[in-house]
């Protein structure tokens, strides 16, 4: 009888084993709305609460201290009047819009506080941090 023809053994293939997930680095977060929360005083969060439904807003320094209230439809005339680098923070009971931003960046305020942002924001200013209401209380 006739013997089949050997064929060499294949080497052996060996699954490499599946590496276990690596455990995950806590990456502290990377967002600039999220790191000055903690900057934010107490007081300016009461202030946020009252602000709730007035339509006005208020200018700080940058020791917390008001300058002044205005309606929230004064807003970008008063920013466009600032002399630069008096105000330090907005917060009002508005939109933060696209204008409001770029006036804000223009006049060196850093910190912009609104109830909402709106939906039209395209780019944020280099050096303005904006949060909304809901954020912060």
């Amino acid at each position: 009888p006739q013997k089949p023809p050997v064929t060499p053994p294949k080497p052996e293939e060996k699954p490499v084993p599946p590496q276990p997930p690596k455990p995950a680095v806590e990456q502290p977060p990377t967002t600039t709305e999220l790191k000055p929360v903690a900057e934010i005083p107490k007081k300016i969060i009461d202030t946020i609460k009252e602000l709730r439904g007035t339509l006005e807003a208020v200018f700080y320094d940058k020791d917390w201290n008001e300058i002044k209230r205005v309606k929230v439809r004064e807003l970008y005339e008063n920013i466009q009047k600032a002399e630069p680098g008096t105000i330090h923070a907005v917060v009002f009971d508005g939109i933060i819009t696209q204008r409001i931003m770029d006036a804000a960046a223009s006049k060196g305020i850093k910190i912009l506080i609104g109830s909402r942002v709106g939906s039209k924001v395209q780019s944020k200013p280099e050096g303005v941090i904006y949060l909304t209401f809901s954020d912060l209380i």
